[in-house]
């Protein structure tokens, strides 16, 4: 059973094109004149848009000396369901850090055109939005878990939140709560970090004597958060001895402390959090169905910052803070293409590391922070895109060529008989070549199709 099974359809959100109601845009994310910029989305409406510095008010025209003056066209063809790039440049234009002569565009694609970077989105028509302090960023899905937070928020629905490391399970807990109108406390809990031993007592209370110390009665989680909010964080970290126990106070709205015969009645909001897929874990016995059908009555779900690239910059400057020099293209770059898989956590902290490390700086370089974006394997994280071999202008290796604007110090393209050659050596595990190559392992799943090499041969 998959654990999104039940996701609020208002979450789910077009991406990827010839889905209907919405429409192909570019968003300047990084401006070579300007450094990082706000400007409003830019949609494409007509059969080729033009991309340059010295371009018409047909095109989309951009303040940076390294771009030429008509760098880039996109061309609309299908009604709008294929969209593509084309280079006009003498300098190249990149696409997800590869250079390109012609190629179809993909929804959350980053286009490099001189010192400047675009977002490429299949935006949604409806750019509803509901204001959230603690969850900013301007991404299709932040606008849509906002606008869900708000409509969940008054009723009385337990809800189920999955995300992975980083994303702000618990921002989004404390927004529903703040949002809901009850007036108790949110108790904010952590399924993993409570011994076994202790964790009925902790959630449910205890009555003096009920074990070895227990000199007095203690009220526990539920209780202190009557009429307001318990959240349950590491759901999948429950023991298997208490998530029946939790289920009897979910379904019955009564707690029964440790050592005590006698229930207590409890108002209690409860949502839940987990970077774990639930489903596994109930096919593997570890959880409960019966828990999660009653937990998961409604399921949100926090966006990891690689799919919504749009938001690494502002947020970036955010952390740094109002007197934080300009970013320099290549950091600005790199930083796009990195894939963050520990999510906005990683990118506050390295704009901690920034700030230290910059004092005295006119411009914040790549340097700075080279060896703190080598990407590495996230064992939260989705399995690899790999790239569909029928996708028109994708996969053939004369379309990609090596970019300068790497996310992290990294080795130039390798060729097929090199990639092979390591492959070779490290018999086909892919996080080894990763490695070798310091590449993410996203990237080397790109190189096999490109290249049309079969991993299974080598292992």
């Amino acid at each position: 059973m998959d654990d999104k099974t039940n996701q609020d359809p208002t979450l789910a959100y077009a991406a990827e094109s010839g889905r209907p109601n919405t429409r192909p845009s570019l968003r300047v994310l990084f401006e070579g004149g300007r450094g990082v910029v706000d400007r409003p989305l830019h949609y494409i409406d007509q059969a080729v848009l033009p991309i340059g510095r010295a371009v018409g008010d047909d095109g989309l025209r951009l303040d940076d000396t390294r771009a030429s003056r008509q760098h880039a066209t996109v061309h609309t063809a299908f009604g709008g369901n294929q969209i593509e790039l084309v280079d006009t440049s003498s300098n190249g234009t990149f696409l997800e850090g590869a250079r390109i002569r012609r190629i179809t565009l993909r929804d959350n694609s980053i286009i490099q055109v001189g010192n400047s970077f675009l977002l490429f989105r299949f935006e949604p028509d409806m750019r509803n939005d509901a204001t959230i302090d603690s969850l900013v960023g301007d991404a299709p899905s932040m606008r849509q878990l906002r606008r869900a937070i708000v409509t969940v928020a008054p009723t009385d629905a337990t809800v189920l939140i999955s995300g992975e490391s980083g994303t702000g399970k618990e921002l989004v807990a404390r927004a529903l709560h703040d949002a809901s109108g009850r007036n108790g406390s949110f108790i904010a809990v952590n399924c993993s970090a409570i011994p076994e031993s202790l964790a009925e007592s902790q959630l449910f209370g205890h009555v003096a004597g009920a074990f070895t110390g227990a000199s007095g009665s203690q009220k526990g989680y539920f209780e202190a958060a009557h009429r307001g909010t318990l959240f349950l964080d590491e759901l999948g970290e429950l023991s298997a001895s208490l998530q029946p126990k939790l289920l009897r106070v979910l379904e019955e709205h009564v707690v029964t402390p440790l050592g005590s015969s006698q229930a207590h009645p409890v108002d209690v909001r409860v949502i839940a959090a987990t970077n774990v897929n639930l489903g596994g874990a109930m096919q593997a016995r570890r959880f409960r169905g019966d828990l999660y059908a009653r937990i998961a009555e409604i399921t949100l779900s926090t966006p990891p910052l690689r799919e919504r690239r749009e938001d690494i910059l502002p947020l970036l400057v955010r952390g740094l803070g109002g007197k934080a020099p300009p970013l320099s293209p290549k950091l600005a770059g790199a930083l796009l293409l990195y894939s963050w898989p520990f999510n906005v956590r990683e990118l506050l902290k390295l704009a901690k590391h920034m700030q230290i490390y910059s004092a005295g700086e006119q411009q914040l370089e790549l340097s700075l922070v080279a060896d703190r974006l080598v990407e590495m394997a996230n064992p939260s994280a989705p399995p690899p895109d790999v790239p569909d071999p029928s996708a028109p202008g994708e996969g053939s290796p004369d379309q990609r060529e090596s970019s300068d604007y790497p996310s992290g110090p990294r080795e130039p393209v390798p060729s097929r008989d090199e990639l092979i050659e390591i492959i070779k050596t490290h018999k086909g595990n892919i996080s080894k070549v990763s490695r070798a190559l310091n590449r993410s392992r996203r990237q080397i799943y790109r190189y096999l199709e490109m290249y049309e090499i079969d991993i299974g041969h080598y292992r």
